[in-house]
């Protein structure tokens, strides 16, 4: 958060994510944590100070039936104001 306010970069490249569905499901809690609310707290800071983000998911993301696909969707949803662009790779 300190290094994002004192950069104030104009994008934020995101990538941080468990992506293991088996460790997802073992730890749904954890992985909340991990896939939703630390991309959502990267991207109030980075809102805050003017920043827009790129996501970069991989393509288990768009499997609703899985804790994983349901983390992530949790931070893109939130991430919808400052999001600039959303890739993905398999």
């Amino acid at each position: 958060a300190c290094l994002i306010r004192e950069l104030q970069p104009s994008v934020i490249v995101h990538a941080a994510a468990n992506a293991s569905a088996s460790w997802c499901e073992a730890n749904p809690e954890q992985a909340d944590l991990l896939n939703r609310q630390a991309t959502a707290f990267v991207a109030d800071v980075g809102e805050r100070v003017g920043s827009k983000f790129m996501l970069i998911s991989s393509f288990a993301a768009l499997d609703p039936t899985t804790v994983y696909a349901r983390t992530k969707e949790g931070s893109e949803e939130r991430l919808q104001e400052v999001l600039l662009i959303m890739l993905f790779f398999g």
